[in-house]
């Protein structure tokens, strides 16, 4: 679990700490029961600007062919709004966009049909993204040629912009639009080796083609060499640097660590290819195209888990950041909701995402992590100190001590005592005191609570020869 070791106050030597484990909720929003809803919701979830997320299932409801659906992110208003399960869904109210088979469709928000046109026998699309009131898409003909397109959201003024080149790779899986530049992750190719994929830039016009990797024998930073392919798969764009997913459950690399999937990020002109985590099979396996960037920190999940103390296969939620450091596994997915699927969503501290195995046919859940708790510090008494942090943090114990060079944290044994939605620790504290003119606990962050402002010890300073130092630190550490 991720810790934070956080410095609150240094009040005249008291210094406040905390040290802890994110307080955790996660809940199961909906299950799906393989009746009208349908079942297996591999395609993740979209959380719009309306607040509202949106998904889709891939088999059942009345039609056999999946469903559309949303839900209010406090699981209440579940709502079939179509019975075809869509897949590179996007939402932008008052409008989704989606493909089905060889068709892309539109319709309102509330399920409205709006249009449907089918690309083929042209075009096999694959995936889908909006610029405007432009949808740049890309698929493969039946020969399994790549080729990126565009078409207005009425289904009017369809390009192929670019058939790809043999150096391209094969069956493309994702795209990201920006600036008027696409950028476009194959899964297979490119040519002579098919089978590694490769990443590739064109603008929206579809000049300035550049290759920027292709994933081919084994170039420093490819992860495997092996007749199957790693699938790579780009899921986010930020400052230039691309982020991504390997799939590597086909991957015969020998000698390689990097068997069971990983995490990776290369700047979008091709330098500085980076591992940001390599899984191992025990703790995860099979991340999923599904990255999402917040507050700097990129989280996803990964299909299965391999040991049964990691879940026993259910699969996990990850957080990692920017540059690789700080890799954490937020949550292990129980046998009754397990293997995540399909992109996720983040608002505020709060995932929301699907799952498609467990006790049901599938289900939509929602995990949120509580930030860092606040230890505040704050003089009492000449011999005593109120320390305090909000009661929604619990599973936590107060500790001291006089050394953090080699610290012997002891738990404080006074009981907290609950004053207006904060837990208050008094404890003594020996000082010396020299007289000013300065007032302690006079205001601003140094009040805590439990002591209103302008209540410290007037014309006197304490001052310690040893700093005592406090924390929080979490039980569930």
């Amino acid at each position: 679990m991720k810790t934070f070791l956080k410095k609150i106050l240094v009040l005249l030597g008291l210094t406040a700490f905390v040290q802890y484990s994110p307080s955790q909720t996660f809940n199961v929003l909906y299950t799906f029961t393989n009746g009208a809803d349908g079942k297996n919701p591999a395609n993740g979830v979209v959380l719009s600007s309306n607040g509202v997320l949106y998904g889709t299932t891939d088999s059942g409801g009345l039609k056999g062919a999946g469903t559309l659906w949303s839900i209010n992110t406090n699981g209440m208003g579940f709502t079939i709004l179509g019975s075809n399960g869509l897949s590179s869904l996007i939402v932008s109210p008052p409008f989704i966009y989606g493909i089905y088979n060889t068709t892309i469709y539109s319709l309102t928000t509330n399920g409205t049909p709006v249009t449907n046109f089918d690309v083929s026998p042209l075009i096999t699309p694959a995936a889908i993204t909006l610029v405007g009131n432009t949808l740049y898409g890309v698929g493969y003909t039946n020969n399994y040629v790549g080729v990126l397109f565009s078409v207005g959201t009425n289904g009017s003024n369809f390009n192929a912009i670019y058939n790809f080149g043999t150096n391209d790779g094969y069956f493309p899986d994702n795209l990201i639009v920006s600036d008027g530049t696409v950028y476009i992750s194959t899964a297979n190719g490119p040519a002579p080796n098919f089978g590694q994929g490769s990443i590739f830039s064109v603008s929206t016009n579809g000049s300035n083609h550049t290759i920027i990797v292709e994933f081919t024998n084994t170039p420093s930073g490819n992860p495997c060499s092996g007749t199957y392919g790693p699938r790579p798969a780009i899921c986010l764009l930020s400052s230039n640097t691309l982020y991504g997913v390997w799939e590597t459950e086909l991957c015969s690399a020998q000698n390689n660590p990097v068997t069971d999937g990983a995490v990776f990020s290369i700047s979008t002109t091709g330098t500085n290819f980076e591992f940001l985590h390599a899984f191992d099979g025990i703790t995860g396996s099979d991340p999923t195209a599904s990255l999402a960037l917040s507050s700097n920190i990129v989280y996803g999940t990964a299909l299965t888990s391999g040991s049964p103390s990691f879940g026993g296969g259910g699969g996990i939620l990850f957080s990692v950041n920017p540059d690789g450091s700080d890799y954490q596994t937020l949550y292990t997915f129980p046998g009754s909701v397990d293997n995540p699927m399909g992109p996720i969503a983040v608002s505020g501290n709060t995932i929301y995402g699907t799952a498609g195995g467990g006790e049901g046919y599938g289900a939509i859940w929602s995990f949120t992590l509580l930030p860092p708790p606040i230890l505040s510090i704050t003089l009492a008494k000449t011999n005593q100190v109120v320390l305090s942090w909000l009661t929604n943090y619990q599973n936590f114990v107060l500790q001291s001590t006089t050394n953090l060079i080699d610290p012997d944290w002891t738990t404080v044994t006074n009981i907290p005592v609950i004053v207006t939605n904060y837990y208050d620790v008094t404890d003594a504290i020996s000082f010396n005191f020299v007289t000013n003119d300065s007032t302690i606990g006079g205001g601003g962050s140094t009040n805590g609570p439990g002591m209103p402002p302008g209540s410290g010890a007037t014309n006197s300073v304490p001052f310690s020869s040893a700093t005592t130092f406090f924390r929080l630190y979490s039980t569930n550490y």
